[in-house]
């Protein structure tokens, strides 16, 4: 057997393997030998059975066995030099080339090699912003504001349930279809032209709507949109006094009580939030320190779900027509990749691991991205390996990142609130690779 190296590009290495006749002869007859004493043939005893009369009935099965176990020893002797299966980014291809059948080429890539980084050399600067009395008050309001059915057409202010199906060219584009959907008529909220067409309506009424989209707009930009509408309810907006009921209402003892718990709840969001940025931060210099080559199929892959990941959240099916992989696409899977390397690299040095609690605290946190579902997800999850192998891998890079925090100087920096909504629109791509996952 001859194996010769014919790719050595940074990763990437390329074998060709040759299987010389002697050596599959001789495989043959060792196979034909070990399993002729169980042979039973017409006009020989059992198990004495020429090797050539063998031959002629399971030589074509003993060959095709004898190529793969030779062939199987020559990938695993390659793949050890290499360093082991941990050492490659993938399980390894094998081609066969020629008529033969006795010549193969193994292709496989390599982990890149980590450079080790000073964690103690690295400041990053931490934005936090304080609760302001208005948020509070906003928050307040929400809660104060319900909705009753009115019982009468619709105006601006009013609150409707619809099913609605929109179509571009006579086709349901994608995100064009929604049940039980809420909007307030007169927020804006949806595109221009949209609302004012459905003022008036009653309950029951049925209406097709005819509306320009904005050029920016994800799915047919610039283009006209018709939507057949069905009003489920009508509902006028109230609102209940800001005292110590609405607070009963919501399960505190007193207006006072109510506010405190609201404040709580927004210093956590901006926590969470201040701690996001910081780890994006984070991971900007990190990214800058270092250099090293990436696994270049591993890199494909990534920037392919990358770019499906951005047409979906553009609201264009992953494989449509929204285009291939992108620069910045690549750019992003590189830097994702990358800092998934020294996440690892730290994590695994450190033996940081995710337990069970971890597992079911993180499947608890995403089944709330799923409202009246929340059950069903956990359920789903808890059964899911690629639900669960994705939960976990977040789960890892938080732990490891909490890790990298103690390790580096983190400065906090209290930003005013039109700042910080500033640096949160600045961030916002860090935001929006969540996955769907259920």
């Amino acid at each position: 057997m001859r194996i010769e190296e014919t790719v050595n590009e940074g990763l990437k290495r390329s074998y060709r393997i040759t299987i010389t006749e002697d050596e599959l002869a001789n495989r043959i007859v060792e196979k034909l030998a070990a399993s002729r004493p169980d042979v039973e043939m017409k006009g020989f005893r059992k198990g004495k059975a020429p090797i050539g009369v063998l031959r002629q009935k399971f030589g074509q099965r003993a060959l095709s066995e004898a190529i793969n176990e030779t062939l199987s020893v020559a990938v695993t002797e390659q793949v050890n030099k290499a360093g082991g299966a941990e050492r490659l980014s993938a399980d390894p291809r094998i081609e066969r080339k020629g008529d033969d059948g006795s010549v193969f080429e193994l292709h496989y890539e390599l982990m890149p090699d980590v450079p080790n980084i000073d964690y103690s050399v690295i400041r990053i600067e931490k934005p936090v912003v304080s609760v302001g009395e208005d948020e509070v008050d906003e928050r307040l309001r929400e809660l104060a504001t319900r909705f009753e059915d009115k019982g009468a057409a619709a105006e601006d202010g009013d609150q409707l349930v619809i099913d609605f199906s929109g179509k571009i060219d006579g086709k349901v584009f994608d995100g064009g279809e929604r049940k039980d959907y809420e909007l307030v008529l007169g927020a804006g909220a949806s595109v221009p032209g949209f609302e004012e067409q459905l003022v008036g309506l009653s309950t029951g009424d049925r209406k097709v709507v005819e509306v320009s989209l904005p050029d920016d707009y994800p799915v047919g930009g610039g283009g006209k949109a018709v939507l057949d509408v069905t009003v489920k309810a009508v509902r006028v907006v109230e609102t209940d006094a800001f005292d110590d009921e609405l607070a009963k209402k919501h399960g505190s003892g007193s207006l006072d009580a109510l506010k405190s718990e609201l404040r709580g709840r927004l210093e956590e969001e901006y926590a969470s939030d201040s701690r996001f940025l910081a780890k994006l931060r984070l991971f900007d210099v990190l990214e800058g320190k270092v250099t090293f080559d990436l696994p270049p199929t591993m890199l494909e892959d990534e920037a392919k779900r990358v770019a499906d990941t951005r047409r979906k959240g553009e609201g264009r099916d992953g494989g449509g027509s929204g285009g291939g992989v992108t620069d910045d696409d690549r750019k992003s899977a590189e830097r994702r990749l990358k800092i998934g390397f020294l996440i690892r690299e730290l994590g695994t040095g450190e033996n940081i691991l995710v337990s069970d609690e971890d597992m079911e605290r993180a499947i608890r946190r995403h089944s709330e991205m799923y409202p009246g579902r929340e059950e069903q997800f956990m359920e789903a999850a808890r059964k899911d390996a690629g639900i669960r192998e994705y939960l976990q891998a977040l789960v890892f890079e938080e732990k490891v990142a909490d890790h990298m925090f103690t390790l580096v100087t983190v400065d906090e920096k209290v930003v005013p609130r039109e700042e910080w909504d500033r640096i949160i629109e600045e961030n916002a791509d860090g935001w929006s690779m969540e996955v769907d996952l259920w």
